[in-house]
Protein backbone atom coordinates (compact mmCIF):
# COMPACT_ATOMS: atom_id res chain seq x y z
CA UNK A 1 0.00 0.00 0.00
CA UNK A 2 1.25 3.79 -0.73
CA UNK A 3 2.26 5.65 2.69
CA UNK A 4 0.88 8.56 1.18
CA UNK A 5 -2.09 6.94 0.82
CA UNK A 6 -2.78 4.99 3.64
CA UNK A 7 -1.98 8.08 6.12
CA UNK A 8 -5.11 8.97 7.68
CA UNK A 9 -6.77 12.51 9.10
CA UNK A 10 -5.69 11.27 12.43
CA UNK A 11 -1.67 10.80 11.77
CA UNK A 12 -1.90 14.24 9.89
CA UNK A 13 -3.32 16.06 12.64
CA UNK A 14 -1.03 14.00 14.87
CA UNK A 15 1.79 15.70 13.36
CA UNK A 16 0.48 19.20 12.92
CA UNK A 17 0.16 18.59 17.10
CA UNK A 18 3.43 17.69 17.74
CA UNK A 19 5.20 19.88 14.78
CA UNK A 20 3.90 23.00 16.20
CA UNK A 21 5.72 22.39 19.52
CA UNK A 22 9.22 22.21 18.43
CA UNK A 23 12.19 24.05 18.91
CA UNK A 24 13.68 25.55 15.58
CA UNK A 25 16.76 22.56 14.43
CA UNK A 26 19.58 24.04 13.08
CA UNK A 27 22.04 22.49 10.39
CA UNK A 28 25.22 24.39 11.54
CA UNK A 29 27.75 22.12 11.74
CA UNK A 30 29.50 21.75 15.29
CA UNK A 31 32.04 19.15 16.73
CA UNK A 32 29.94 16.20 17.93
CA UNK A 33 31.33 15.17 21.63
CA UNK A 34 28.23 13.00 22.41
CA UNK A 35 27.07 10.07 20.55
CA UNK A 36 25.91 11.15 16.72
CA UNK A 37 22.96 10.67 16.96
CA UNK A 38 21.97 11.78 13.60
CA UNK A 39 24.77 10.20 11.78
CA UNK A 40 23.23 6.93 13.00
CA UNK A 41 19.89 7.74 12.13
CA UNK A 42 21.20 8.45 8.53
CA UNK A 43 22.75 5.08 8.46
CA UNK A 44 19.60 3.53 9.55
CA UNK A 45 17.55 5.67 6.48
CA UNK A 46 19.71 4.35 4.06
CA UNK A 47 19.96 0.91 5.39
CA UNK A 48 15.54 1.04 5.60
CA UNK A 49 15.30 2.32 2.47
CA UNK A 50 17.67 0.54 0.28
CA UNK A 51 15.38 -2.99 0.79
CA UNK A 52 11.51 -2.98 0.65
CA UNK A 53 10.75 -3.34 4.49
CA UNK A 54 6.80 -3.23 5.79
CA UNK A 55 6.33 -0.65 8.62
CA UNK A 56 3.30 -1.42 10.76
CA UNK A 57 2.41 1.80 12.51
CA UNK A 58 -0.41 2.72 15.11
CA UNK A 59 -0.98 6.05 16.49
CA UNK A 60 -3.16 7.44 19.19
CA UNK A 61 -4.28 10.54 19.73
CA UNK A 62 -6.55 11.46 22.65
CA UNK A 63 -8.78 8.79 22.30
CA UNK A 64 -8.70 8.39 18.91
CA UNK A 65 -6.35 5.56 17.38
CA UNK A 66 -5.84 4.65 13.78
CA UNK A 67 -3.43 1.71 11.95
CA UNK A 68 -1.78 1.31 8.91
CA UNK A 69 1.21 -0.53 6.87
CA UNK A 70 3.30 0.32 4.48
CA UNK A 71 6.71 0.02 2.50
CA UNK A 72 8.65 3.39 3.26
CA UNK A 73 10.83 5.41 0.64
CA UNK A 74 14.25 7.11 1.75
CA UNK A 75 11.96 10.45 2.37
CA UNK A 76 9.34 8.75 4.45
CA UNK A 77 11.87 7.03 6.75
CA UNK A 78 13.09 10.27 7.67
CA UNK A 79 9.60 11.43 8.67
CA UNK A 80 9.39 8.67 10.78
CA UNK A 81 12.63 9.72 12.63
CA UNK A 82 11.90 13.29 13.08
CA UNK A 83 11.39 13.52 16.44
CA UNK A 84 14.41 11.49 17.31
CA UNK A 85 16.50 13.51 14.86
CA UNK A 86 15.44 16.57 17.00
CA UNK A 87 16.96 15.16 20.40
CA UNK A 88 20.83 15.04 19.28
CA UNK A 89 22.46 16.89 21.74
CA UNK A 90 25.14 17.60 19.32
CA UNK A 91 24.17 21.05 18.79
CA UNK A 92 26.38 24.44 19.28
CA UNK A 93 23.80 25.89 21.80
CA UNK A 94 24.08 22.96 23.73
CA UNK A 95 27.65 22.34 23.82
CA UNK A 96 29.52 21.28 27.03
CA UNK A 97 25.45 21.12 28.75
CA UNK A 98 25.39 17.52 29.05
CA UNK A 99 27.80 14.66 31.14
CA UNK A 100 28.01 11.09 30.39
CA UNK A 101 27.62 8.66 33.03
CA UNK A 102 28.63 4.84 31.50
CA UNK A 103 27.09 1.79 33.23
CA UNK A 104 27.62 -1.87 32.58
CA UNK A 105 24.65 -4.31 32.73
CA UNK A 106 25.58 -8.17 31.50
CA UNK A 107 27.14 -7.78 28.08
CA UNK A 108 25.62 -4.19 27.32
CA UNK A 109 27.39 -0.61 28.25
CA UNK A 110 24.66 1.86 28.89
CA UNK A 111 26.06 5.30 28.55
CA UNK A 112 23.26 8.37 29.32
CA UNK A 113 24.02 11.79 28.75
CA UNK A 114 22.15 13.84 31.57
CA UNK A 115 22.06 18.15 31.88
CA UNK A 116 25.26 18.78 33.93
CA UNK A 117 22.75 21.98 35.58
CA UNK A 118 19.06 21.28 36.13
CA UNK A 119 17.04 22.58 32.42
CA UNK A 120 13.84 23.62 32.27
CA UNK A 121 13.30 22.79 28.37
CA UNK A 122 14.60 20.48 26.07
CA UNK A 123 16.50 16.91 26.48
CA UNK A 124 16.21 16.05 30.26
CA UNK A 125 17.74 12.92 28.84
CA UNK A 126 19.60 10.75 26.19
CA UNK A 127 20.49 7.04 26.63
CA UNK A 128 22.17 4.48 24.44
CA UNK A 129 22.28 0.76 24.55
CA UNK A 130 25.02 -0.92 23.05
CA UNK A 131 26.20 -4.73 23.12
CA UNK A 132 29.38 -5.85 21.51
CA UNK A 133 29.78 -2.21 20.04
CA UNK A 134 26.62 -2.65 18.21
CA UNK A 135 23.54 -0.07 19.26
CA UNK A 136 20.55 -2.07 20.89
CA UNK A 137 18.45 0.44 21.99
CA UNK A 138 18.17 4.86 21.64
CA UNK A 139 15.42 6.36 24.56
CA UNK A 140 15.00 10.19 25.26
CA UNK A 141 13.15 12.40 27.28
CA UNK A 142 12.28 15.62 26.64
CA UNK A 143 10.06 18.34 28.46
CA UNK A 144 9.16 22.23 27.02
CA UNK A 145 6.99 24.70 28.69
CA UNK A 146 6.27 27.95 28.06
CA UNK A 147 3.15 30.43 27.79
CA UNK A 148 1.21 28.49 25.65
CA UNK A 149 1.92 24.95 26.30
CA UNK A 150 3.54 22.22 28.26
CA UNK A 151 4.66 19.11 26.39
CA UNK A 152 6.58 15.77 27.51
CA UNK A 153 7.68 12.88 25.47
CA UNK A 154 9.17 9.64 25.62
CA UNK A 155 10.99 8.21 22.55
CA UNK A 156 12.64 4.82 22.41
CA UNK A 157 14.31 2.52 19.25
CA UNK A 158 14.81 -0.94 19.72
CA UNK A 159 17.30 -2.96 17.39
CA UNK A 160 18.38 -6.58 16.90
CA UNK A 161 22.20 -6.78 16.17
CA UNK A 162 22.62 -8.95 12.27
CA UNK A 163 26.14 -9.55 11.53
CA UNK A 164 27.67 -6.40 12.88
CA UNK A 165 24.79 -3.83 12.22
CA UNK A 166 22.20 -2.29 13.92
CA UNK A 167 18.91 -3.11 12.52
CA UNK A 168 15.73 -1.54 13.84
CA UNK A 169 13.00 -3.06 15.30
CA UNK A 170 10.44 -1.33 17.03
CA UNK A 171 9.92 2.36 18.26
CA UNK A 172 7.83 4.27 20.03
CA UNK A 173 6.91 7.93 20.92
CA UNK A 174 4.49 8.52 23.71
CA UNK A 175 3.59 11.58 25.81
CA UNK A 176 1.15 14.11 26.13
CA UNK A 177 0.74 18.15 25.40
CA UNK A 178 -1.06 20.78 27.44
CA UNK A 179 -2.06 24.12 25.93
CA UNK A 180 -3.81 27.30 27.71
CA UNK A 181 -7.60 26.26 28.51
CA UNK A 182 -7.41 23.64 26.74
CA UNK A 183 -7.77 19.66 28.01
CA UNK A 184 -4.36 17.67 28.13
CA UNK A 185 -4.10 15.48 24.91
CA UNK A 186 -2.33 12.58 25.17
CA UNK A 187 -0.70 10.13 22.51
CA UNK A 188 1.14 8.21 21.00
CA UNK A 189 3.08 6.47 17.73
CA UNK A 190 4.39 2.93 17.57
CA UNK A 191 5.76 1.41 14.38
CA UNK A 192 7.48 -2.28 14.09
CA UNK A 193 9.89 -3.11 11.30
CA UNK A 194 8.85 -6.23 9.02
CA UNK A 195 11.51 -8.00 7.67
CA UNK A 196 11.53 -10.50 5.00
Amino acid sequence: MNHLKSLRPLGAVLFGLLLGCQPESTTEEVEKPYFDLSGFLDLQVEQLSSIDLQLNKSTLLGEDTDQFSSVLQKEEWDQEFRFFYEVDINQSILLDQYAPSLQKNGGAMITRYSPKETMENGVQWLEIIQTGGVVTQVSAFTFDKNALYTTQRMLEMNFEDKGGKAHLTDYEVKGFQKMVLKDTVNYSIQGTVLYP
